[in-house]
């Protein structure tokens, strides 16, 4: 028989996690000057991209109790909130911050020229 069964303390779980983390710009700070006698629109206050939602679940397999020492809610709930935190971590080392100030910079642009074909200017202050 295999020695580490024998030891009454020991609990073993393997878990699968699956996420979702969405990136982007948290629109509700940026703030806009309008302008109608030079039909120049200003945009400033324009955030750095961040995290927007992170979500995920957890799949739990192979839950291997001790004798003494089983899985609890808190033990459930301690697992969970680590995956979270590995999750945001890799999203933080990733290129997702990255890709969504490419989008951010490309959305501007398009909104400038949009902007040029209606006869106004946008302005960008950073």
């Amino acid at each position: 028989m295999n020695r580490s069964n024998w030891f009454p303390f020991q609990k073993k779980a393997i878990i699968r996690v699956s996420a979702k983390v969405s990136a982007g710009y948290d629109l509700g700070q940026m703030q806009f000057e309008t302008n109608t006698a030079t039909k120049t629109t200003t945009m400033f206050n324009i955030p750095k991209p961040t995290i927007l939602s992170l979500d995920h679940s957890l799949d739990y397999y192979d839950l291997q109790e001790g004798v003494f020492n089983e899985f609890g809610a808190a033990d459930l709930s301690k697992m969970n909130a680590k995956a979270k935190e590995l999750i945001y971590q890799k999203a933080m080392e990733s290129l997702l911050l990255v890709e969504a100030a490419k989008k951010g910079i490309n959305m501007i642009e398009s909104m400038k020229q949009i902007a040029k074909q209606a006869g106004w200017n946008l302005v960008v202050k950073r």
